[in-house]
């Protein structure tokens, strides 16, 4: 790497430090000035090495896309800096199967990656060097991560499709997948008030809503009163609401709900939109599909579940057969003795 090219690599480094909230003190490891940290060495795969300059690379690039303030809790520092270390090493293994299988990338798919890169730095009013260092490692990145999906994708589909026995078996574990929640045929009067109203306002709706409960249950028509009083878009309809399944609506208007029996009127209720006032018109229990009437969702979910776990069978298969080592100074919480990444202070 020529002087200029380590100066513009350094400068993209600390952008993107800044980007993160990460200072460059925070994530220097504690070395000799004399040292060199970003080329030594922090995992070896098999033949191939992992640098420490990739390693934090990595924490930087997955910490801004983790964590809500881009940095992580400290308590959970240590585990996310083994699933860095975890994701980079299982990376290089396949990229070595990669190598190994002799997978070439599909030119069109690399291009039309590359072509966002190109848009994106366009709209910045920025110029590429396509023969630079750093757009070529852009370019062997994406080549990269289009191999890792093509050669997942590989795997996962060699996966053999399963027998009848094996999806009943999978459909008769998995009943709560093939049930139908209960439902309710439920009718509202909805006396609007802005979340953002003062106390009063919510409280003149409260007492509107029991003047209104009192005449439901003196013989009012409630469809009549729903298109006077009601502000939700169903008051046309007499403020039926139709059929609607449990965890539409808030935990204490659910509750409320599922106690209601047949054409009972609720209490006024708040909800995030006013106080509201519903009436259960029908109810429908719980139900279990039978397998043939879900066959296909079954395979589905079966093809899902299963792909999972042969994919990570396949890399932890490459892990076993592969000699693995790993700097663990560098896996160490900051404070602690031979502490060599901080992303907490």
């Amino acid at each position: 790497m020529m002087p200029l090219e380590i100066n513009l690599y350094s400068l993209w480094l600390a952008m993107v430090l800044v980007s993160v909230n990460v200072s460059a003190a925070d994530i220097e490891p504690e070395t000799e000035p004399e040292t060199e940290p970003e080329s030594e060495v922090f995992a070896r795969v098999g033949d191939s090495t992992i640098l420490v300059r990739e390693y934090k690379e990595n924490l930087i690039r997955s910490s801004r896309t983790t964590f809500y303030h881009r940095k992580p809790p400290a308590h959970e520092l240590l585990a996310f800096q083994q699933k860095v270390a975890d994701d980079l090493i299982n990376r290089e293994l396949l990229l070595q199967q990669i190598d190994h299988l002799k997978l070439e990338v599909d030119e069109t798919s690399l291009e039309n990656k590359l072509d966002k890169y190109r848009e994106r730095a366009s709209r910045r009013g920025q110029e590429i060097d396509e023969e630079g260092e750093y757009w070529q490692a852009v370019r062997e990145r994406v080549e990269q991560d289009l191999l890792t999906a093509q050669l997942e994708q590989e795997i996962r589909q060699s996966l053999n499709q399963p027998s009848k026995e094996e999806l009943q078996t999978y459909y008769e574990a998995h009943l709560d997948k093939f049930t139908e929640p209960a439902r309710f045929d439920l009718s509202i009067i909805l006396l609007g008030v802005n979340s953002s109203s003062p106390g009063e306002s919510w409280e003149a709706a409260r007492q509107e809503a029991h003047e209104v409960v009192k005449r439901l249950r003196t013989g009012a028509d409630f469809a009549e009163l729903a298109r006077l009083h009601s502000s939700d878009v169903s008051a046309a309809d007499g403020g039926e609401l139709g059929y609607s399944h449990m965890g539409m609506f808030s935990a204490e208007a659910q509750k409320v709900i599922e106690e209601l029996q047949a054409e009972e009127i609720s209490e006024p209720i708040q909800v995030l939109e006013g106080i509201a006032i519903f009436r259960l018109n029908a109810r429908k229990p719980e139900r279990l599909l039978e397998f043939t009437q879900v066959h296909e969702r079954v395979l589905d979910l079966w093809l899902r579940d299963e792909r999972d776990q042969y994919w990570q069978n396949y890399i932890t298969e490459l892990r076993e057969n592969t000699e693995i080592e790993i700097e663990e100074r560098y896996l160490t919480i900051s404070g602690e003795k031979d502490a060599s990444v901080d992303l907490v202070q």
